[in-house]
């Protein structure tokens, strides 16, 4: 935590403080004992005060998480172009392949060697095929991994800052 966060902390403990002493300090209402009467703007304008000085980490930590959602939403939208592009590439290659065969039919040489044509090219093409979903598996999966490292970096974060503010309050049962 850097010392602004640090300074903001205290600012928020010693505030939360203020509520909590105003309302042990405020008269009860007779015949409810859950009930009391306190100053309204005062407790207000205590509380207005923390919510403004609550750490600027929270805040860091929404933006990291709604960049996250992006990044995963980006990497599956282009995950998704690349299987169809390559998906659409292989049946123009596969149909240009039947083409190829059937005009080679004419002749048994010609056949034979069309035949072996048209076999690489499908072959080729399922490799390139294979290939592709293979890279936009893996792009998808850094980006998953990268946007999960960050998330859970975040929450960290967000824990520690928690058990920091439980563990800076004394309690006041």
């Amino acid at each position: 935590m850097n010392d602004k966060t640090t300074g903001k902390k205290e600012v928020v403990d010693r505030l939360i403080l203020q509520i909590i002493d105003a309302l042990n300090d405020a008269r009860g209402v007779p015949f409810k004992k859950e009930l009391c009467i306190a100053d309204r703007e005062h407790l207000l304008d205590l509380a207005e005060s923390a919510y403004d000085n609550l750490p600027a980490d929270i805040a860091e930590a929404r933006k990291i998480i709604q960049e996250r959602d992006r990044t995963i939403a980006d990497a599956e939208a282009r995950a998704k172009r690349i299987v169809a592009d390559a998906e659409a590439q292989a049946e123009r290659t596969r149909n240009e392949a039947r083409e190829l065969a059937n005009h080679m039919v004419e002749e048994s040489e010609i056949v034979t060697g069309a035949k072996k044509r048209a076999r690489e090219i499908y072959e080729s093409n399922e490799k390139k095929v294979a290939e592709l979903k293979s890279e936009a598996i893996s792009y998808v999966d850094d980006k998953l991994a990268n946007a999960s490292s960050i998330l859970e970096q975040s929450m960290g974060d967000i824990k520690n800052i928690r058990k920091s503010i439980r563990t800076d309050t004394p309690d006041r049962g």
